[in-house]
C-alpha cells in the first residue's frame, strides 16, 4: 500500500516504490495486472518509445511514474 500524504520517510512507501522500479522491467500485461488488481490503482499506461520503457499509474491521490534503467547490453 502507498501512503501519498506522508511527509517523512515511510518504509512501506519505500518498499512500494522499490516494487514499482522492479515492475518496470516486467511485461506490460504483468505491470497492468499488478497495478490494477493488487495495488488497486484506477489508471495504468505503459510506454515503449525509442528504447525507453516506463509505466504510469494513478489514483485520485497519487501518481507513480517508473522508468526502466540502462540496458547493460546496449551501453555505447
Amino acid at each position: 500500500m502507498f501512503y501519498p500524504n506522508q511527509t517523512r520517510f515511510n518504509i512501506q512507501n519505500a518498499l512500494f516504490l522499490a516494487e514499482a522500479s522492479s515492475l518496470a522491467y516486467k511485461e506490460p500485461s504483468v505491470c497492468e495486472n499488478m497495478v490494477l488488481n493488487k495495488w488497486k490503482f484506477k489508471n495504468f499506461g505503459f510506454f515503449d518509445k525509442n528504447e525507453t520503457q516506463a509505466f504510469i499509474a494513478s489514483t485520485n491521490n497519487a501518481i507513480v511514474l517508473s522508468f526502466r534503467g540502462t540496458e547493460m547490453n546496449k551501453i555505447e
